[in-house]
């Protein structure tokens, strides 16, 4: 019954880590069944198809068997599905794949996915990683990670509050990385 899905396959791509793998991508959802301590938006797989931005090249992320994502990786997320198992907590991935991929199937079948009309283009996960390496390029140099312990929490709580931003455009990016080097000559 799976043959028609062969070319998903043989289209796959392997990556060597997260960021080459986001690189491209418009718009990032993390899966995890836990609250994670981030100011980050959950949503129901129930309300994804309501959510996605159709539109746009979107990734979803799922995590290991063993442990799922950690906080390092969904720090790139724009937002965080959470699949509502009841009392069973989570699921294994290819339990979370199928109801993802079922309930995305679904919507576009009923044609309820949201077209989001974008006048600008959005700013991809690699405009972002940049822009992060630049602004932790110039904090360092400013000496912001005065205590050093602090550091991963405190890159973790400024990547979160850029990658809540839904709509950023390359363009707006372009402009906060003008900002920081004015602020930094």
């Amino acid at each position: 019954m799976a043959v028609a899905a062969v070319s998903i396959i043989d289209n796959a791509k392997i990556y060597n880590n997260l960021e080459d793998g986001i690189k491209d991508i418009d718009y990032l959802y993390a899966t995890s069944s836990t609250a994670r301590n981030m100011n980050k938006h959950y949503i129901s797989s129930k309300n994804l198809p309501q959510d996605y931005p159709s539109d746009l090249k979107v990734g979803i992320m799922f995590g290991r068997e063993s442990c799922g994502l950690r906080n390092k990786e969904i720090i790139y997320a724009n937002k965080i599905i959470n699949i509502n198992t009841g009392d069973f907590g989570s699921l294994n991935v290819a339990q979370a794949v199928v109801v993802i991929c079922y309930e995305l199937f679904h919507a576009s079948k009923s044609h309820k996915i949201n077209n989001i009309i974008n006048e600008q283009k959005l700013a991809t996960r690699g405009e972002l990683e940049y822009f992060f390496e630049h602004l932790f390029s110039e904090l360092t140099n400013k000496n912001f990670f005065k205590v050093r312990e602090k550091k991963p929490h405190m890159t973790q709580n400024i990547m979160n509050i850029f990658t809540r931003i839904d709509k950023l455009s390359s363009t707006e990016l372009q402009t906060l990385r003008g900002i920081i080097s004015t602020l930094s000559s």
